[in-house]
């Protein structure tokens, strides 16, 4: 079997980062410890929570853990802007007070990014909706990190490989969350993960590719079978107990995932998979790009979760044939057992 020891991980198997509260240290430690890459989502996070959040993690692991960075247009100070007059309407009726407006904040620089990462020498780290400048990429490899891109289709590969990352996301249109366009950003990626690695394995690239987007127990190893150098999970960690997300929350996408799941553009100005609530449903335009939307909608959607009332929240799932909530240990043990069955019946060489 093909062994990629790029991360020097005992197990092929990654978390996703899921930005929006939904990640907690102990379980990107969790992750670490029993030998696969547990990842921290600076996303929304000031650079004072990031750094609290990257200390707590290495309290409590010595593993490789990596840190995402989303690649965003540069704001460079707070702008007010007017909401959008249907989110006002959805606010008025969750009886939340009539506020016109909503503030845009300025954008962290990619610098200061570079900088609390080295400082904390975080070994891995991977960026979303684009790419580090060359400066900083160069920064991060003279400081032996690994760097990591995510692409939804074959322009993002061509670019990121271009770039000189070290490895690539391929993420498929079952995702939950946001999709990770950055070329073409307005098109929905309709390509599945499988798909998707299949046409990107034709380019032959001598970089290791990361598959996402419909994994859980049942089928990683499929995807490792087909090529995949290493798998990365979302859904089945964000339903564990070590999760933010509380249990009535994870209760509710249960219910509620027999409904299946969408995807929308309209939430945050990006297209993203959840549950197709009464939010997806109601909030059927969109007044802003992304990140615009999403400051936009914020307040309605943290009330709404901060109160329960999560057909109202932005309730990001991927796409699955079943779900269920469990421990935190119980899903890690599950993978190790899962995968030492899958390496004990593939040959050397058979993938």
């Amino acid at each position: 079997m093909r062994h990629n020891q790029l991360l020097n991980l005992t197990y092929p198997i990654i978390q996703a980062p899921m930005a929006g509260n939904i990640l907690t240290p102990e379980l990107v430690a969790a992750v670490s410890n029993a030998g696969m890459l547990g990842s921290i989502a600076s996303g929304y996070l000031s650079l004072t929570a990031l750094e609290e959040f990257i200390l707590k993690v290495k309290q409590l692991t010595m593993k490789p853990f990596v840190v995402n960075v989303f690649i965003e247009p540069e704001q460079k100070t707070p702008q007010i802007l007017l909401k959008p007059q249907l989110i006002m309407d959805l606010e008025r009726q969750l009886g939340m007070p009539d506020e016109p407006d909503f503030t845009l904040p300025a954008t962290i620089p990619q610098d200061e990014y570079i900088n609390l990462l080295l400082k904390h020498n975080v070994p891995v780290v991977s960026c979303t909706f684009g790419l580090f400048s060359p400066d900083n990429l160069l920064r991060l490899k003279k400081h032996a990190v690994v760097v990591i891109a995510n692409a939804t289709n074959l322009a993002e590969v061509h670019a990121a490989y271009q770039s000189g990352v070290d490895a690539i996301v391929l993420q498929g249109f079952a995702a939950g969350g946001h999709q990770a366009s950055f070329i073409n950003n307005g098109q929905c990626n309709q390509l599945s993960s499988l798909e998707l690695l299949k046409q990107i394995q034709s380019l032959h690239l001598a970089i290791p590719l990361i598959v996402t987007g419909g994994i859980n127990c049942a089928n990683f190893t499929q995807f490792l079978a087909a090529g995949a150098n290493y798998v990365q999970l979302g859904t089945s960690f964000m339903l564990s107990n070590l999760s933010n997300l509380d249990l009535t929350h994870q209760q509710y996408l249960i219910r509620q995932s027999s409904n299946s799941t969408a995807l929308s553009q309209n939430l945050t100005g990006k297209w993203a998979r959840g549950i197709n609530n009464q939010l997806m449903q109601q909030l059927d335009q969109c007044a802003y790009p992304f990140p615009i939307q999403h400051y936009a909608s914020a307040k309605l959607r943290g009330f709404a979760r901060n109160h329960g009332l999560f057909d109202y929240t932005g309730s990001w799932l991927g796409q699955h044939a079943s779900y269920a909530i469990q421990s935190t240990n119980d899903l890690l043990q599950h993978l190790i057992n899962c995968y030492i069955s899958y390496s004990n019946v593939v040959k050397p060489g058979d993938s």
